[in-house]
């Protein structure tokens, strides 16, 4: 829900005022005369289902328009006397899948719950406890309300478990992702898809935090060559190829990376930076070649063979010396040219 600021020609901040017309009923006589004033008509029709939020919208929409939200509800704590049940399996017959899904078609103004904090609670053992809620129902009602396709929701939850997954590469904290991949493919909707990660309740999916609308808002982000660096660094790091301070500065830029690609959000910047951080180091793994010398004529020599130029060669056999033996050929030579024209002249 968008909160347009028409109630409030100079706001005094950036901060988004809505002024709703809270009701549960179709009585529009004190309604008409002020509905310019409002920005939202905030209908509660806790315990129904989208027969009534058509209904009512009809109602409403000579003086407001579009601009209707619906609104549904959790069990609260200790109530003895309410019981609506919007929120119950399976999905595509409650109330939340009904409504989120009419203010979708119809392009309504939004829709918001009641006691958001008791996402996921019931009217038995929860009705005098306290616990954590993953946010589930909230979460795909949020989703299905905005039109998120099927098909971009496994994609985000597939997206997810991957970069996460990324975590047990330093802490080890093996929480079952395959299986949360596998219920994945398996959903036929956005509860199924988001329960496949979330878990039915807090505490026995993946995550308990997961948003499946924040996590497409990632896709377009593109983590694929930071992932394979990720994945090189850990090769190298458990391998016995570079040297420990190559290796410790290695370890430090992938965790850099994996802390960031593991947060709640990222930017495309951001990414840009871990990955060039981890190329440098990824860099400084590698072996420097040796370079080769050369002498004053231009003759290359390899340092690694250690051979220094007029250094003697030595036979294997008889260890005398190479040089030596040419020296003498050449003495030899010269003394046969000597001899031959001795010869002619005489």
């Amino acid at each position: 829900m968008h909160c347009p600021n028409t109630s409030v020609p100079n706001p005094p901040s950036r901060i988004p005022r809505c002024f709703l017309y809270d009701t549960n009923g179709s009585y529009l006589n004190p309604f008409k005369n002020v509905a310019e004033c409002f920005d939202y008509v905030a209908y509660q029709q806790y315990g129904s289902s989208s027969d009534r939020t058509a209904r009512a919208a009809a109602d409403y929409q000579p003086y407001i328009g579009n601009e209707f939200v619906p609104g549904l509800t959790f069990p609260e704590e200790g109530d003895m006397n309410n019981r609506w049940y919007d929120a119950t399996e399976p999905y595509e017959e409650s109330h939340f899948y009904q409504v989120a899904s009419y203010v979708r078609e119809h392009n309504l103004g939004g829709m918001f719950v009641y006691a958001l904090d008791r996402d996921g609670r019931n009217y038995d053992e929860d009705l005098r406890r306290i616990v954590p809620s993953n946010l589930l129902w909230t979460k795909t009602a949020i989703a299905e309300s905005e039109g998120m396709a099927l098909d971009t929701a496994k994609t985000a939850a597939n997206h997810y478990l991957d970069r996460m997954s990324l975590r047990q590469v330093i802490d080890d904290n093996a929480a079952s992702a395959d299986k949360a991949r596998d219920m994945v493919g398996k959903a036929a909707n956005l509860y199924e898809t988001n329960k496949a990660v979330l878990g039915g309740d807090y505490g026995e999916g993946f995550s308990n935090t997961y948003d499946p609308t924040l996590e497409a808002g990632l896709l377009g982000i593109d983590i694929s060559v930071l992932q394979q660096q990720i994945d090189k660094s850990s090769e190298i790091i458990g391998a016995d190829t570079a040297e420990s301070d190559a290796k410790t500065a290695l370890r430090m830029a992938r965790d850099a990376a994996i802390d960031g690609l593991t947060g709640k959000i990222y930017t495309a910047d951001q990414v840009s930076a871990w990955s060039q951080a981890l190329k440098v180091a990824l860099d400084a793994t590698v072996p420097v070649p040796t370079p080769d010398s050369t002498d004053q004529n231009g003759n290359r020599d390899k340092v690694t063979n250690h051979k220094v130029q007029g250094q003697p060669k030595q036979l294997s056999a008889t260890g005398i010396s190479t040089d030596i033996i040419v020296a003498v050929g050449v003495t030899l030579a010269i003394a046969g040219v000597a001899l031959s024209l001795s010869r002619k002249l005489s």
